[in-house]
């Protein structure tokens, strides 16, 4: 029973993570009200320093409500707090999603250009094939397109969306067809978590 699990955990209210946990429980149970109502409870407790897993989870609370301008804040707050790489990568991927969402293209393709060239902790092909997708779909630059699928086909020959990206290519040196979209919108999953 999810009340009775929050009514244990609901007992020691001393920590951020003490309200993730409850938070988390809610979101796990489907009750995204709840889990909103007590990621801003638990953020409004512990203002700064907080469990940055628990601004995570309120960003995405915010972006499932389309709340987009809030999400970006909790991020960009989260990042000026503690700039480690891990979390530099992480929260790069929260804002090149949030700024698709709010189809604020210039500002995810900056970033997704800072994020494709860094050594580790990235999904590079996704990376560069969501890349090539919004130059050639959102800001009908076939000139980068072309480049950027042209890098995932040549980085990774073998890897599975490879195949998509060579459809592009040449869709783009024979000129004879419009775009066809084969990145996702959100880029969340681009970010891989290293130990």
């Amino acid at each position: 029973d999810v009340e009775a699990l929050v009514d244990v955990k609901n007992r020691d209210l001393s920590s951020a993570h003490s309200y993730l946990e409850i938070a988390d429980t809610y979101r796990q149970a489907r009750k995204h009200d709840l889990a909103l109502e007590w990621a801003e409870r638990g953020l409004k407790a512990f203002p700064e320093r907080t469990d940055s897993r628990l601004r995570e989870l309120l960003a995405e609370e915010y972006h499932r409500r389309k709340r987009h301008d809030e999400a970006l804040a909790l991020i960009w707050s989260e990042f000026t707090e503690s700039p480690s790489l891990e979390l530099t990568i992480q929260l790069k991927g929260f804002l090149i999603a949030a700024h698709q969402k709010l189809e604020q293209w210039g500002q995810a393709v900056e970033l997704l250009e800072e994020v494709a060239v860094l050594p580790e902790g990235i999904n590079r092909p996704l990376v560069l094939l969501t890349l090539a997708s919004i130059y050639d779909n959102k800001l009908d630059d076939t000139v980068r397109a072309r480049q950027a699928y042209a890098r995932m086909v040549t980085e990774f020959p073998s890897h599975p969306l490879a195949k998509a990206a060579q459809t592009q290519l040449d869709r783009i040196l024979n000129a004879a067809s419009p775009p066809v979209a084969v990145a996702p919108e959100a880029a969340a999953p681009m970010m891989t978590t290293t130990p």
